[in-house]
């Protein structure tokens, strides 16, 4: 019997199937080298795909690119403050669009330092910013990083923002939000030398604090629900060090509450922390590879449904790490890039196909990259990401060989009367399985092959113009 299935309906059996299929193609695309330290992601025109802002370090300033859907992406024209850091994209002033908060650090040329204040860019809701007027932070500070939590639990989003002073101070002020987008100074306090991650960990709806402590370990403070916080957990590990962006508090082991994975520096292993939804942690014992100055993100890298890390390492290539379901890693194996000066990092379906891909900066003198997530189209014929729209694809069955029933894919870039069909050996057509008019987009069909005999067999696709023929083996 034929068996018909919508993408909707199937598309997460669909990309499980390639869950051990990893394939990442890098974009052609360039960016002119302006020392990124932070890509932040977001439909910043709201258009519905996901557009970047670069925050460019120096004398570079700052810029706004907008994405065509296809992942390929276009500089706005708008030149933001120069000597920016750090990057957080939010609603600030309740209009439902996306602001910036830009924390500016030091810069040093001709031995002279320069100072400018963090920003804050109010979105015009096209993704055109103008300067909201504050400057926030006095002459000599140097911000690095900012967060956007609401840590006073009244709905709007404040700023927590890390300064730091030389030789090696780290510090931090948090700023209130007044609802319109306006900051002024809080009196929360955040232990210096320490890296602030916040998560709900006791499920209660507030925002907690993970610390890790730069030598002395890591620390969860729970918030009594108005900004106080109480310390409920604390881990003795003198190795651990201060790092920017190298804790990632998620669901890890599937039970629904945030889970830690750390990375230390020093070429010390990686550790997992499971939480028991409460604030409370355990160590999960295991100890994975061992990096230098790094920045995770985790997200679903191979459409598994569990949370993966990827790991960018300053002058090294980018990891994978992949999770079993349980909170357990293995490394990929796979190797992202060269030897480059790799920082920021961001992971998002850019392209509009169904998974995540991978956006980071560049933080020397080069260009930011892309790196498209093929687990979808692992199949494909490796030029799926081309910048022309007028392009159909026929994929290669998954599984193949395959018993009793197997999954064919194709993609149309517009609406298209489509013919799908099965033929034997000899050229005798013994399945229709598409026969109408389909909409632009990635589109799968289940074959059920329980009525044929074991052999070779070849399924063919016309849309239009297109017509590819693709072999196809079943076992019996």
């Amino acid at each position: 019997m034929k068996l018909v299935l919508s993408f909707n309906i199937i598309i997460f059996c669909y990309l499980s199937l390639f869950s051990q299929a990893l394939n990442f193609i890098k974009s052609p695309q360039t960016f002119p080298s302006a020392e990124t330290f932070q890509v932040a992601l977001g439909d910043l025109d709201n258009d519905g795909d996901l557009d970047a802002f670069f925050s460019n370090m120096g004398l570079n300033y700052s810029t706004v690119w907008m994405n065509n859907g296809r992942g390929l992406f276009t500089n706005s024209g708008q030149l933001l403050t120069q000597q920016a850091h750090g990057i957080v994209l939010g609603d600030l002033d309740g209009d439902s669009d996306l602001d910036l908060f830009i924390s500016c650090a030091t810069y040093g040329y001709n031995n002279q330092w320069y100072y400018k204040p963090s920003k804050i860019y109010f979105n015009q809701g096209n993704g055109i910013y103008i300067d909201s007027g504050q400057n926030l932070g006095d002459s000599l500070e140097s911000a690095t990083l900012v967060d956007l939590v609401d840590f006073d639990c009244d709905h709007d989003q404040d700023a927590i923002v890390q300064y730091f002073e030389r030789p090696a101070r780290i510090y931090y002020k948090a700023y209130m939000n007044n609802g319109s987008g306006i900051f002024n100074l809080a009196g929360l306090t955040i232990p210096e030398n320490s890296s602030p991650n916040w998560g709900d960990l006791d499920n209660d709806g507030d925002v907690d604090l993970f610390l890790k402590i730069d030598g002395q370990g890591y620390a969860v403070l729970l918030n009594g629900g108005g900004g106080n916080f109480s310390e409920c957990w604390q881990f003795t590990d003198t190795a651990a060090s201060f790092d920017e962006r190298c804790v990632q508090l998620i669901d890890l082991d599937g039970d629904t509450d945030r889970d830690a994975f750390i990375i230390n520096r020093n070429g010390l292993p990686a550790l997992v922390f499971f939480n028991n939804g409460t604030g409370q942690f355990s160590d999960s014992g295991q100890r994975l590879g061992t990096f230098g100055w790094s920045w995770v993100e985790a997200g679903d890298i191979d459409a598994d449904d569990d949370n993966d890390m990827v790991i960018s390492i300053f002058g090294q290539p980018l990891q994978i790490w992949i999770n079993n379901g349980a909170g357990y890693f293995t490394d990929s194996a796979l190797r992202l890039g060269g030897n480059n000066l790799y920082r920021g990092l961001e992971l998002s379906d850019l392209d509009n196909d169904g998974d995540l891909d991978i956006f980071v900066g560049y933080f020397g003198p080069g260009s930011n990259e892309i790196w498209f997530n093929e687990i979808v189209n692992a199949i494909d014929d490796g030029n799926f990401h081309s910048t022309s729209p007028n392009r159909f694809h026929l994929f290669q069955n998954y599984p193949n060989p395959f018993n009793s029933s197997t999954m064919i894919s194709f993609y149309l870039s517009s609406e298209s009367f489509v013919r799908l069909k099965i033929f034997d050996i000899s050229g005798q057509e013994v399945t229709n399985l598409v026969s109408e008019k389909l909409p632009a987009g990635i589109h799968l069909r289940q074959l059920d092959a329980a009525h044929l005999c074991g052999g070779i067999y070849f399924y063919q696709l016309q849309a239009e113009q297109f017509n590819k023929t693709c072999k196809l083996i079943l076992l019996k």
